[in-house]
């Protein structure tokens, strides 16, 4: 294209599509130094008569003349710095006029702190709460569990149930009902084959039986069906004088096939399952003439109450005025109706078994084992020798929270931080706790004799007891006791003359009266005890370790309020700002 032409479009509509043809034209764009009033006519492009469907024209027009068309960039300044960009210009937040005031505020570093601070904490909420979540949908689902296997185990007892009431074990209520046996009272002249000698024999179960079905017996309805005697009581007294006649008709030999075979001739039903052995084993042939050996005169004296012969011998046997005066103290005290415990019977027998027969202790059994009256032996002594039995309540036990194991983890990263962070020994890590002692505990349970109606107890809602603070070093270390006991003055204390004293003196101990109306410890007990047994502990072991005085010690106590008080943590950081309390969830 030749200079002073201008390069454009004309727009045509050609059905529904819209076509754009190039078209040159001269530029006659005045002269600058031409007046306005000197405007050339229009072109012919605007002079041409509308279509029947106008097209817009582009106002646009492109100069395609290369001076116009490129246009030379100016170069942008450089901006030279006055200063070294590298060093920072501290300025006052007033000065500062940037686009970074807009979105950001000043601060000091105290705030900053301030920030991260609630940042922390605000993540430490955020992974508590979905730890609480977890433990939560855990114990949910433990419910869940526990809640399907009772509905389980009910469903299963409902179909038993009902299979039973099927069978005729339970009537249609549900209750189980009472099997009551015919059983045989009396000898008759029976047909072989059709008397049970063996029940027979042993009328005075058939009559405790008998007695237990006519009077009911409490709890639960029997179940399994009452059974016959199988073992023959051949020393009861309708059979047995059969025995000794036709015995003294063979003597003097007394030959055992002889006696049996008269016997079954006289009659072979009740005599039926006599064997010559068996008769022979009653027979005494020690002497110059045959004879009924003792035990089996002494189980004839017993008749209708055969017993069994029994070969274990009571190790208390050797030992009759100890085993008399144990008797006597126990029901002494039941008399008085004091309450009587299994620890306390123990410990009587004990102590009437060291002063009357301490040999008992020391003297091996034929297995190399030593006496020990443990609580089965006390059990069986009572219930044995002295026909006692114990009375025992239901208690409601503690319930154990759902979140206990977060709890217990909380506490045990609050332990692991304390000892990681302060870098703290095995031996300057503490956990003390109070415990009570009952010196003479008053309770509604009491050994009693069998069957009693009335049980009296005195002193049953009183106890005498004391306060007992242990405290155990991490490495196994048992630090020297305390103990409180009620009362204002040192009255109420033990005697100086007490067996042992001098000795706890020496120890360590401290006992101190509470100075209160109950033995429980106080501000002023807890205080003593850090004193005067825990803080020199500290300082001892700091010591022997070589470490220095301002080395943290660790101290886990219990959540009591005389603990968790202001008043005692507050002495606690003015006197032992050292020594790091940790309590123990509760």
């Amino acid at each position: 294209m030749e200079n002073n032409e201008l390069l454009s479009f004309e727009a045509k509509r050609v059905d529904r599509r819209i076509i754009f043809q190039p078209i040159v034209i001269p530029d006659d764009t005045p002269d600058p130094e031409t007046p306005l009033a000197e405007t050339p006519s229009p072109s012919p492009i605007a002079s041409e008569p509308p279509s029947v469907n106008p097209v817009p024209k582009l106002p646009t027009s492109i100069n395609i003349n290369t001076s116009s068309m490129i246009p030379t960039p100016e170069p942008l300044p450089i901006p030279q710095p006055t200063s070294n960009p590298l060093k920072r210009k501290h300025e006052p937040s007033g000065s500062r006029t940037g686009p970074l005031d807009k979105w950001c505020n000043a601060t000091t570093a105290e705030g900053a702190k301030r920030d991260r601070a609630k940042l922390d904490k605000m993540h430490l909420e955020a992974m508590e709460k979905r730890r609480d979540e977890e433990a939560a949908k855990e114990a949910h689902a433990k419910k869940k569990k526990i809640e399907g296997a009772t509905r389980r185990k009910q469903e299963e007892r409902e179909r038993k149930k009902e299979a039973e009431i099927i069978s005729g074990h339970r009537d249609h209520e549900g209750k189980i009902i009472a099997i009551k046996c015919t059983i045989p009272m009396a000898l008759a002249t029976p047909q072989p084959g059709t008397l049970n000698v063996a029940e027979v024999s042993r009328p005075l179960r058939a009559a405790n039986e008998h007695d237990r079905q006519q009077r009911g017996a409490p709890g639960r309805p029997r179940v399994k069906e009452y059974k016959s005697a199988i073992l023959v009581n051949w020393m009861a007294p309708l059979l047995w004088e059969q025995i000794d006649k036709h015995a003294r008709r063979n003597m003097p030999g007394m030959s055992p096939s002889d006696i049996v075979r008269d016997l079954k001739k006289f009659d072979p039903i009740l005599f039926a399952k006599l064997a010559p052995q068996t008769l022979g084993g009653w027979i005494d042939r020690s002497g110059d003439k045959p004879r009924w050996s003792q035990r089996t005169l002494d189980r004839v004296e017993r008749g209708h109450r055969p017993g069994g012969a029994s070969t274990r011998v009571g190790v208390l046997i050797k030992y009759p005025t100890a085993t008399e005066n144990i008797i006597k103290t126990l029901t002494d005290l039941r008399n008085c109706s004091i309450p009587l415990t299994l620890i306390t019977i123990r410990g009587i027998m004990i102590g009437q078994l060291e002063f009357s027969a301490p040999l008992i202790f020391k003297q091996p059994s034929q297995d190399g084992t030593l006496f020990r009256c443990s609580e089965d032996f006390v059990k069986k002594f009572l219930k044995r020798s002295m026909g006692w039995t114990i009375r025992r309540s239901t208690w409601a036990g503690g319930k154990i929270p759902a979140d206990s194991d977060v709890i217990l983890f909380k506490a045990f990263l609050r332990m692991a931080y304390s000892v990681k962070t302060e870098n703290v020994p095995s031996k300057l890590i503490v956990n003390s706790d109070q415990t009570q002692i009952t010196l003479a505990q008053g309770c509604q349970l009491t050994y009693a004799p069998i069957g009693s109606k009335q049980v009296t107890t005195v002193g049953s809602e009183e106890k005498r007891a004391i306060t007992l603070l242990i405290s155990l070093t991490n490495d196994g270390q048992l630090l020297p006791f305390q103990t409180i006991y009620k009362g204002s003055t040192p009255a109420s204390l033990p005697s100086k003359t007490t067996p042992g004293y001098k000795e706890c003196i020496e120890a360590g101990f401290l006992m101190e009266p509470s100075k209160t109306a109950t033995y429980w410890s106080t501000q002023v007990t807890m205080r003593s005890f850090m004193t005067n047994t825990l803080a020199p502990y500290y300082q001892r072991t700091k010591a022997s370790l070589g470490l220095p005085e301002d080395q943290r010690s660790v101290w886990q106590i219990d959540c009591w309020s005389v603990h968790r008080s202001d008043e005692f943590m507050d002495w606690m950081g003015e006197n032992h700002e050292d020594i790091i309390v940790d309590f123990v969830p509760a």
